[in-house]
């Protein structure tokens, strides 16, 4: 026969190869047969290689940590290039059981080997933490930014509401000081004055009864009447032709201008001698009405009834001013613009004492200035509302002379505090609006920190 391995004859009854060696009868057994033997002998002890597990378990750890270095992409491995181009001698295969009782030397899988164990890369970089943490601000910016709404004692409470107070009592005062300073200035009664009818100013009644009309004939009566024979119509149409209303609208001008404005020194007047003149300057109208020519002696006479019955001290300035116990005069530097001025910066800095007192809190603030701009200009806005409404009515209901100059003079004014009122009361139900939206912001809030 030959050699199984290397094909040289040999005796049929050689077991061993003269040439290579090789062993041409013993063949390994299936792995079916050891397991038979196991079988067969289930108490007999398995002894296990162990130089083989150490290979086989070296080698695992090997491969997970060349696999882990491929998947993360990572830092490069580096290996021990005098270990590599040396070729690792694997352990061989352990022969099968041939009767033989000796055991294979163990190897050594580290002999003559170097393993460097591969860099792992981190699970994450700084790249990929710093676009995390951007992200993550950009889900919710305003976190970090979200504070508890603050909380108002009570007695900042009750130290804003009595500063309230001074507010609402200084915006009255403004509100009234800018009306009676645009309403009655000396333009604007001048004006008043003339549009007012003549006919129905002489018709209404004074306090004592009798219409203006009679009160003008019974004081220029000192003999002129019974010698003339003047009647009251004839002074009426008389009063109308000369345009009395004209005289008197430039009379109650220099009035305003020297208690209002302030724009004169001169104390104004309206003596007996004024309405003497004023006839005088009307002659021809008195003459026309009268059907009598009026004489010096005529004129002495209606001079002389209007002062002995006190007409010069009823309008005099200097009456005016014993019976107040202080000089009228000097009203002009409450109605001042100056004054006006002062007093609107007063309001300003008792709203901002408001808002320092109340911590600056937004919606307390709103509420408190709503507050007071609300009840400023209702008190300012509803009388005036009432006074321009009723005094048509009570003009025609009285048919009082006092009522029907009010209603006129008065009413300028009158229409300005009404603006000014409405005004601010826009003003207060705007804060109020924003104090509104401020509280729903902040309730939105508190709902966000739970």
């Amino acid at each position: 026969m030959n050699c199984k391995s290397c094909g040289s004859p040999m005796s049929d009854d050689a077991r061993f190869c003269t040439e290579c060696g090789a062993d041409n009868i013993s063949e390994p057994k299936d792995n079916i047969n050891d397991n038979a033997e196991i079988k067969e002998n289930p108490h007999e002890e398995v002894v296990f290689d162990t130089a083989d597990m150490d290979s086989t378990k070296n080698s695992t750890q090997e491969n997970e940590q060349i696999n882990s270095t491929e998947k993360s992409n990572a830092e490069e491995v580096v290996f021990d290039t005098a270990t590599m181009d040396e070729p690792k001698s694997m352990p061989p295969e352990p022969e099968a059981a041939t009767g033989s009782t000796e055991e294979p030397e163990p190897v050594d899988s580290t002999e003559n080997k170097e393993t460097v164990l591969p860099t792992i890369a981190p699970l994450y970089d700084e790249k990929s933490v710093e676009e995390n943490t951007a992200q993550s601000s950009a889900i919710a910016p305003d976190n970090k930014q979200i504070k508890a709404p603050k909380r108002l004692t009570a007695g900042r409470a009750v130290g804003a509401f009595v500063i309230s107070i001074f507010a609402v009592v200084f915006m009255l005062v403004f509100n009234i000081t800018i009306s009676t300073r645009i309403g009655l200035s000396s333009e604007i009664v001048r004006n008043t004055t003339k549009s007012m009818n003549a006919a129905t100013a002489l018709d209404c009644e004074l306090m004592d009864g009798d219409s203006l009309n009679d009160y003008i004939y019974n004081n220029i009566d000192g003999g002129l009447i019974s010698r003339s024979r003047i009647e009251r119509k004839d002074l009426r149409a008389f009063l109308i032709d000369a345009d009395f209303l004209g005289f008197a609208a430039d009379k109650l001008a220099d009035y305003s201008a020297y208690l209002i404005e302030g724009s004169t020194k001169t104390k104004p007047s309206l003596t007996s001698d004024d309405i003497v003149d004023f006839i005088k300057d009307n002659k021809s109208s008195s003459n026309k009405e009268f059907s009598y020519s009026l004489e010096k002696t005529d004129y002495d006479d209606i001079g002389s009834s209007l002062k002995n019955n006190g007409f010069d001290d009823a309008v005099s300035i200097d009456c005016w001013n014993d019976n107040a116990g202080f000089n009228l005069g000097n009203l002009h530097f409450l109605f001042s613009f100056i004054t006006i001025g002062i007093l609107f910066t007063i309001v300003l800095v008792l709203f901002v004492w408001i808002a320092i007192v109340l911590d600056k809190i937004g919606k307390h603030v709103m509420g408190y200035f709503g507050n007071i701009a609300i009840i400023g200009g209702a008190v300012t806005f509803l009388p005036s509302l009432i006074f321009i409404i009723g005094s048509a009515s009570a003009v025609l209901g009285t048919g009082a002379f006092a009522m029907y100059a009010s209603s006129k003079l008065l009413m300028p004014l009158a229409l300005i505090a009404a603006a000014t009122g409405l005004f601010e009361i826009v003003v207060g139900v705007i804060f109020k609006k924003i104090k509104k939206h401020l509280k729903k912001k902040e309730s939105k809030v508190s709902e966000d920190n739970k």
